[in-house]
Protein backbone atom coordinates (compact mmCIF):
# COMPACT_ATOMS: atom_id res chain seq x y z
CA UNK A 1 0.00 0.00 0.00
CA UNK A 2 2.93 2.34 0.78
CA UNK A 3 4.96 1.70 -2.20
CA UNK A 4 1.65 2.22 -4.82
CA UNK A 5 1.90 6.20 -3.84
CA UNK A 6 5.17 6.13 -5.27
CA UNK A 7 4.36 4.21 -8.13
CA UNK A 8 1.71 6.56 -8.74
CA UNK A 9 3.84 8.94 -9.05
CA UNK A 10 6.55 6.98 -11.49
CA UNK A 11 3.68 6.10 -13.76
CA UNK A 12 2.79 9.72 -13.48
CA UNK A 13 6.87 10.78 -14.35
CA UNK A 14 6.88 7.91 -16.89
CA UNK A 15 5.50 9.66 -20.28
CA UNK A 16 7.32 13.27 -18.61
CA UNK A 17 10.59 11.87 -19.11
CA UNK A 18 9.77 10.35 -22.76
CA UNK A 19 8.65 13.86 -23.81
CA UNK A 20 11.72 15.60 -22.74
CA UNK A 21 13.75 13.27 -24.32
CA UNK A 22 12.25 13.40 -27.73
CA UNK A 23 12.12 16.94 -27.20
CA UNK A 24 15.23 17.60 -26.56
CA UNK A 25 16.47 15.46 -29.29
CA UNK A 26 14.28 17.60 -31.74
CA UNK A 27 15.99 20.53 -30.31
CA UNK A 28 18.83 19.30 -31.37
CA UNK A 29 17.76 18.25 -34.59
CA UNK A 30 18.88 14.30 -34.30
CA UNK A 31 15.67 13.39 -35.58
CA UNK A 32 16.55 12.22 -39.17
CA UNK A 33 14.43 8.63 -39.75
CA UNK A 34 13.38 8.85 -36.26
CA UNK A 35 14.98 5.58 -34.98
CA UNK A 36 16.45 7.04 -31.59
CA UNK A 37 13.67 9.20 -31.00
CA UNK A 38 10.61 6.38 -31.17
CA UNK A 39 13.60 3.88 -29.80
CA UNK A 40 12.96 6.12 -26.32
CA UNK A 41 11.28 4.61 -23.57
CA UNK A 42 10.75 4.09 -19.67
CA UNK A 43 10.02 0.86 -18.08
CA UNK A 44 8.98 0.81 -14.11
CA UNK A 45 10.18 -2.51 -12.52
CA UNK A 46 9.74 -3.07 -9.17
CA UNK A 47 12.44 -5.50 -6.97
CA UNK A 48 10.28 -5.95 -3.56
CA UNK A 49 10.72 -2.25 -1.57
CA UNK A 50 12.65 -1.39 -4.52
CA UNK A 51 10.74 0.45 -7.47
CA UNK A 52 13.57 2.04 -10.55
CA UNK A 53 12.26 3.72 -13.47
CA UNK A 54 14.89 2.63 -16.41
CA UNK A 55 14.73 4.92 -19.54
CA UNK A 56 15.82 3.02 -22.63
CA UNK A 57 16.98 3.80 -26.21
CA UNK A 58 19.02 2.85 -29.31
CA UNK A 59 22.72 1.79 -27.96
CA UNK A 60 24.02 4.96 -30.41
CA UNK A 61 22.23 7.43 -28.08
CA UNK A 62 25.94 7.75 -26.66
CA UNK A 63 27.18 9.13 -29.41
CA UNK A 64 24.61 11.48 -30.39
CA UNK A 65 25.17 12.61 -26.47
CA UNK A 66 28.98 12.74 -26.44
CA UNK A 67 29.95 13.23 -29.82
CA UNK A 68 33.51 11.38 -31.23
CA UNK A 69 36.27 13.06 -31.61
CA UNK A 70 38.66 13.96 -34.48
CA UNK A 71 41.12 11.28 -35.31
CA UNK A 72 40.76 7.39 -34.45
CA UNK A 73 39.20 5.08 -36.71
CA UNK A 74 36.42 5.62 -39.17
CA UNK A 75 33.21 4.67 -38.49
CA UNK A 76 32.22 1.22 -40.65
CA UNK A 77 30.79 1.66 -43.69
CA UNK A 78 26.85 -0.43 -43.02
CA UNK A 79 25.80 2.36 -40.54
CA UNK A 80 26.96 4.94 -42.75
CA UNK A 81 25.13 3.22 -45.79
CA UNK A 82 21.85 3.01 -43.27
CA UNK A 83 22.29 6.33 -42.30
CA UNK A 84 22.10 7.62 -46.02
CA UNK A 85 19.15 5.49 -46.54
CA UNK A 86 17.40 7.04 -43.24
CA UNK A 87 17.92 10.45 -44.74
CA UNK A 88 15.95 9.32 -47.79
CA UNK A 89 15.45 11.53 -50.40
CA UNK A 90 17.33 14.76 -48.57
CA UNK A 91 20.63 12.55 -49.72
CA UNK A 92 20.03 11.27 -53.21
CA UNK A 93 20.98 14.47 -54.90
CA UNK A 94 24.36 14.28 -53.05
CA UNK A 95 24.82 10.87 -54.21
CA UNK A 96 23.04 11.78 -58.08
CA UNK A 97 25.92 14.49 -58.04
CA UNK A 98 28.90 12.29 -56.96
CA UNK A 99 27.47 9.27 -59.69
CA UNK A 100 27.85 12.35 -62.27
CA UNK A 101 30.74 14.35 -61.39
CA UNK A 102 34.55 14.15 -60.37
CA UNK A 103 37.19 16.52 -59.62
CA UNK A 104 40.44 16.19 -61.90
CA UNK A 105 43.94 16.83 -60.66
CA UNK A 106 43.53 20.48 -60.22
CA UNK A 107 40.46 20.07 -58.45
CA UNK A 108 37.90 21.42 -60.89
CA UNK A 109 34.56 19.52 -61.24
CA UNK A 110 34.19 17.69 -64.30
CA UNK A 111 32.09 15.45 -65.88
CA UNK A 112 32.83 11.38 -65.35
CA UNK A 113 32.75 10.06 -68.61
CA UNK A 114 31.24 6.99 -67.70
CA UNK A 115 28.62 7.81 -64.64
CA UNK A 116 28.59 5.23 -61.72
CA UNK A 117 25.40 3.22 -60.57
CA UNK A 118 23.41 4.72 -57.72
CA UNK A 119 24.91 2.10 -55.42
CA UNK A 120 28.48 2.96 -55.51
CA UNK A 121 27.47 6.62 -55.67
CA UNK A 122 25.88 5.79 -52.08
CA UNK A 123 28.84 4.28 -50.84
CA UNK A 124 31.03 6.16 -52.39
CA UNK A 125 28.98 9.30 -50.22
CA UNK A 126 29.08 6.92 -46.75
CA UNK A 127 33.14 7.14 -47.43
CA UNK A 128 33.19 10.32 -47.80
CA UNK A 129 30.76 11.62 -44.86
CA UNK A 130 32.57 8.77 -42.50
CA UNK A 131 36.34 10.46 -43.37
CA UNK A 132 34.39 13.51 -42.61
CA UNK A 133 33.46 12.10 -39.04
CA UNK A 134 36.81 10.60 -38.84
CA UNK A 135 38.83 13.78 -39.81
CA UNK A 136 36.43 16.30 -38.14
CA UNK A 137 34.46 14.42 -35.24
CA UNK A 138 31.17 14.85 -34.24
CA UNK A 139 29.21 17.41 -31.73
CA UNK A 140 28.32 16.47 -28.68
CA UNK A 141 24.65 17.48 -28.56
CA UNK A 142 24.28 16.28 -24.31
CA UNK A 143 20.72 16.34 -24.85
CA UNK A 144 20.24 12.84 -22.20
CA UNK A 145 22.34 15.56 -19.94
CA UNK A 146 20.08 18.30 -20.59
CA UNK A 147 16.87 16.15 -19.38
CA UNK A 148 19.05 15.06 -16.16
CA UNK A 149 19.54 18.21 -15.23
CA UNK A 150 16.16 19.76 -16.13
CA UNK A 151 13.41 21.33 -13.66
CA UNK A 152 11.35 17.95 -14.47
CA UNK A 153 13.96 15.69 -12.64
CA UNK A 154 14.26 18.00 -9.84
CA UNK A 155 10.04 18.17 -9.60
CA UNK A 156 10.07 14.33 -9.70
CA UNK A 157 12.75 14.28 -7.07
CA UNK A 158 10.40 16.91 -4.72
CA UNK A 159 7.23 14.66 -5.61
CA UNK A 160 8.95 11.71 -4.75
CA UNK A 161 10.41 12.85 -1.59
CA UNK A 162 7.38 13.90 -0.63
CA UNK A 163 5.36 10.85 -1.18
CA UNK A 164 8.24 8.82 0.85
CA UNK A 165 7.82 11.11 3.57
CA UNK A 166 4.16 10.46 3.43
CA UNK A 167 5.00 6.82 3.66
CA UNK A 168 6.92 6.79 6.68
CA UNK A 169 4.10 8.87 8.69
CA UNK A 170 1.84 6.62 7.80
CA UNK A 171 4.02 3.60 8.37
CA UNK A 172 4.97 5.29 12.33
CA UNK A 173 1.58 6.01 13.02
CA UNK A 174 0.26 2.49 12.14
CA UNK A 175 3.09 1.35 14.49
CA UNK A 176 2.19 3.79 17.22
CA UNK A 177 -1.44 2.43 16.87
CA UNK A 178 -0.93 -1.19 17.36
Amino acid sequence: MANKIVEDIIIGYKQKFIDAFQSSLEKHDRVAMGTLWQSVNADIKVFGQKIVLEITMEDYWKYVEEGRKAGGKMPPLEPMLKHIADRGERWNPAAQNISKFTKNKKGLQVARKKPLDMNTARKTLAFLIGRSIKKHGIKPTHFASEVMDSILLDAFKKDISIAVGRNIKIEINRDIKQ
